[in-house]
């Protein structure tokens, strides 16, 4: 829902295709309601094989959204319900066609929007058609001050979502946050690392079946939070027997053909892992770590998921996060590469995604914008001004 989700998702199918998994994707759609955005980047969201639903673009009757005003989506209704309820139609179609009554919804939108409105008719209208659907919500704080100062008009919407049973939980990060701020590359690297997290995740159960799947994680964190906060960390791995002629493919995504050396796998895996648990600049959001309540640690490592290894990799890191942190924490493991950092040179990158339940009803960054002072409007003209 809106330019942030059309961003993103375009990212994140970009990953699904280069790591695998697409055959896990029924469905993607954008609700884009302004013509000029709704009209770009369509061919980001044709795959082989999964269904687009976005509505008809050449049905949206708005020029130029609505420029972050609650007040002004709700205005325009009547200009854009029946384009969400199209998109809603065509995905209630999709999961009869494939008998399903409940799957997995990953819903996509910002913090800080004019389309926070449609989001929340959405996903209600949604719950009340597929009860036993798990939906999870991922979000982002917008870096932009005045679009920030937005979402003082509903900063609650998520955490009511959360509560009346509309989604398991919603996954925040924040466009300035420490990763955004300090890295040189910003958000687009943030957009890299979240999205390899949130494959992590997703793939972990269909690379090893014992691991939970993606909706049993989110399920038990929703159960101590509304909120997910995350950190992200990498490390590189030197590759050894290189197939010949792939040295340079992976600098254009491609991944690497080769292997690694186990020891240093282990060692590497371990310190992005310490990284995303303990370090203030890994952080997606200036949040306090939790370890109270149901956290889950990601772990995408280079290694073919027929390693006779993997149970060396995985014992030395569980009994690290034992020995070291809460049990809270649960490790889980997926085959593929992770997101690469220009600082370092590397031939393959372990990730460690780590995200952990906030204590209160808003993360600490929402408050933050809530508490402080809002940006100077234009000031009315006195009486006599205007008579």
């Amino acid at each position: 829902m809106g330019s942030f989700a059309s961003g993103f998702l375009a990212k994140l199918l970009i990953i699904f295709s280069l790591l695998g998994l697409l055959d896990r994707i029924g469905t993607t759609g954008r609700s884009e309601l302004d013509r000029p955005n709704a009209e770009g980047a369509d061919a980001a969201f044709e795959h082989d094989g999964i269904l687009n639903i976005s509505p008809d673009r050449r049905k949206c009757e708005i020029a130029s959204g609505f420029l972050g005003s609650k007040q002004l989506a709700e205005d325009y209704q009547k200009l854009w319900r029946h384009l969400v309820g199209e998109m809603s139609n065509q995905f209630i179609a999709a999961l009869v066609r494939a008998n399903l009554i409940d799957g997995v919804l990953l819903w996509f939108q910002s913090c800080s929007s004019g389309q926070t409105h449609l989001g929340d008719v959405f996903l209600r209208d949604l719950s009340i058609k597929k009860p036993r659907q798990h939906r999870v919500i991922f979000t982002t704080l917008p870096e932009q001050p005045g679009i920030r100062d937005n979402l003082r008009q509903s900063p609650y919407l998520f955490p009511r979502l959360v509560s009346d049973g509309v989604a398991k939980i919603a996954s925040v990060t924040d466009n300035d946050g420490p990763i955004a701020r300090h890295h040189e590359q910003g958000k687009d690297h943030l957009d890299e690392l979240s999205t390899r997290g949130i494959w992590t995740l997703v793939a972990a159960k269909p690379h090893w079946d014992s691991q939970p799947g993606f909706a049993d994680l989110m399920h038990q964190a929703g159960k101590s939070s509304y909120w997910l906060a995350s950190s992200y960390a990498v490390r590189p791995i030197p590759a050894v027997n290189l197939v010949p002629g792939w040295k340079l493919l992976p600098r254009f995504g491609a991944p690497q053909r080769g292997s690694t050396h186990l020891e240093q796998t282990i060692i590497a895996t371990i310190e992005a892992a310490k990284e995303a648990l303990t370090q203030h600049t890994a952080k997606a959001i200036d949040e306090p770590f939790n370890f109270d309540g149901q956290a889950v640690l990601g772990l995408l490592i280079p290694m073919k998921r027929d390693d006779r290894h993997w149970p060396e990799v995985a014992s030395e890191v569980r009994k690290f996060i034992k020995k070291n942190f809460s049990s809270n924490v649960l490790p889980v493991f997926a085959s593929g590469s992770g997101a690469r950092d220009p600082r370092f040179s590397g031939d393959y990158w372990v990730q460690a995604s780590f995200y952990w339940p906030t204590k209160d009803v808003l993360p600490e960054a929402i408050k933050q914008v809530v508490a402080n002072r809002a940006i100077q409007q234009r000031p009315e003209l006195p009486f006599e001004a205007v008579s």
